[in-house]
């Protein structure tokens, strides 16, 4: 994140790995990344960021974005 501002870039792609297929906890590691992700949206909401994921990370981040964070 820090090198795509560094770099002026609005739109980046951000993929799942690890979480859980390489044992790191499904449930913090979308935490981790949607707390980081709305950090620098609030400094640069023009930024566009696209996560690749599988379902079971999808079904993390909907429920996040439906609780409203």
């Amino acid at each position: 994140m820090n090198l795509a501002v560094e770099h002026n870039l609005k739109t980046i792609a951000l993929p799942a790995i690890s979480c859980g297929n390489y044992g790191y906890p499904t449930k913090e590691g979308v935490r981790i990344a949607y707390d980081i992700t709305m950090e620098y949206l609030k400094n640069d909401p023009e930024m566009k960021i696209i996560f690749v994921v599988n379902n079971t990370v999808y079904h993390e981040f909907q429920s996040i974005i439906e609780n409203n964070g």
